[in-house]
C-alpha cells in the first residue's frame, strides 16, 4: 500500500489567492492523500472560500481547522499537525500553487529510500496576478552537509517546496510554536536523522506577494540566520546531537557547525536593526555585512575541509 501523505495548507488572510491554492491541492493525482487546511483566524473571506471549495471535492479526505485566535506560523503549523495523520507531510501556503504531481513525486522518493527524511524541489516565481516572473529557479548544487545548513540558518532550498517525514516534527522534541521559519529548522533535523533529497523539477509556483503570510511578519524575525531565538534553537539541537551517539555526525562536522553558528550570533548582533529601513545607509550597511558573513563562512568551511 502506498504511503499515507498529508498535505498541510496554512492560510491567513489570503482571500485573493486561496481558491487557486486549494484547487491545486485537491486536484493532486496521489490517491492516499489527506488534506489538512489550517486557517490562522483570518479576518477576511479566506475561511468562507475554504469551506466553499472543499465542498466541491466530497470524495477527498479533508480536515478543516480554524484557530480561534491568531497563533502565528509556528502555532498554526503545530495546530495542523495535531489533526493530521500522514507519514509524510507536504507543506504549502495559501497563496502558492502546487503542480498536480507534486505529492506523487515526493512520495515516490520516500518509498524508494527509507533513509530519506525531507525533499525539496525547484520552483517558479509568480506575481500577485499569477504571471510568471522567473521560470529558472533551480536549487541544484546546494551542499547537503550540517555545517552548510547551519551557515544558511538551518537549511537550503525554498521552504515552500519542502516535504518531511513526521519524525522531523517530533525529534529531538516537538516543533516549537515560537519558531516562525520552519524551513530553516526542519531541513536540519531531517539531515541529522538521515538524508535530504533535491528534486530537479519545478513543482511549485511561489507567489511573491506583499500580502503573503511570511511577508506580513517583520523581516528581522523572518531572517532565520539573524534571529537570536531561531539561532538558540539551532544551538540547542547541536548540543543534543553531541550527546546522542546514534546521530552520525563527525566531530569535524560538529566543530565546523558550531563555528558557523557562532558567526551567525556575531552577525545577528551587527544586524540588530530592522533590515527594511528607509535609511539608505543602513540598507547598504546591511548588504555589506551579509556579503562579508557569507565570505567568512565559506572561508572557514574551506579551512575545515582541508583538515
Amino acid at each position: 500500500m502506498k504511503l499515507k501523505v498529508t498535505f498541510i495548507l496554512l492560510t491567513y488572510n489570503q482571500e485573493r489567492y486561496v481558491e487557486a491554492a486549494l484547487v491545486s491541492v485537491f486536484e493532486q493525482d496521489y490517491v492516499n492523500l489527506e488534506i489538512v487546511v489550517s486557517d490562522d483566524a483570518s479576518t477576511d473571506k479566506t475561511w468562507d472560500t475554504i469551506c466553499q471549495v472543499s465542498k466541491r471535492y466530497p470524495d477527498r479526505n479533508t480536515v478543516l481547522n480554524r484557530n480561534e485566535s491568531n497563533l502565528g506560523i509556528g502555532g498554526n503549523l503545530t495546530s495542523a499537525l495535531r489533526v493530521s495523520s500522514g507519514n509524510i507531510l507536504v507543506l504549502g501556503a495559501g497563496d502558492d500553487i502546487s503542480r498536480i504531481d507534486r505529492v506523487s513525486r515526493h512520495a515516490c522518493e520516500y518509498e524508494a529510500n527509507s533513509r530519506l527524511f525531507a525533499c525539496y524541489s525547484d520552483f517558479e516565481e509568480m506575481d500577485d496576478s499569477g504571471d510568471i516572473l522567473d521560470r529558472g529557479k533551480s536549487e541544484a548544487g546546494k551542499i547537503h552537509s550540517v555545517p552548510n545548513f547551519i551557515m544558511y540558518g538551518g537549511g537550503v532550498g525554498k521552504g515552500a517546496t519542502y516535504s518531511y517525514r513526521r519524525e522531523c516534527f517530533d525529534w529531538p522534541w516537538p516543533y516549537p510554536k515560537n519558531i516562525w521559519v520552519e524551513d530553516r529548522l526542519l531541513p536540519l533535523r531531517a539531515l541529522l536523522l538521515g538524508e535530504v533529497k533535491y528534486i530537479p523539477q519545478q513543482l511549485v509556483r511561489y507567489r511573491l506577494s506583499l500580502t503573503s503570510v511570511s511577508r506580513s511578519i517583520p523581516t528581522h524575525l523572518m531572517l532565520a540566520r539573524y534571529n537570536l531565538r531561531h539561532l538558540s534553537e539551532l544551538k540547542k539541537t547541536l548540543q543534543y546531537v553531541e550527546q546522542e551517539q546514534s546521530i552520525l555526525v563527525t566531530r569535524k562536522e560538529l566543530r565546523n557547525s558550531h563555528m558557523q553558528l557562532n558567526l551567525l550570533f556575531i552577525f545577528s548582533k551587527l544586524l540588530g536593526f530592522r533590515p527594511h529601513s528607509d535609511n539608505n545607509f543602513l540598507r547598504v550597511f546591511r548588504y555589506i555585512v551579509l556579503r562579508i558573513h557569507i565570505i567568512i563562512c565559506r572561508f572557514f568551511s574551506f579551512l575545515y575541509s582541508k583538515e
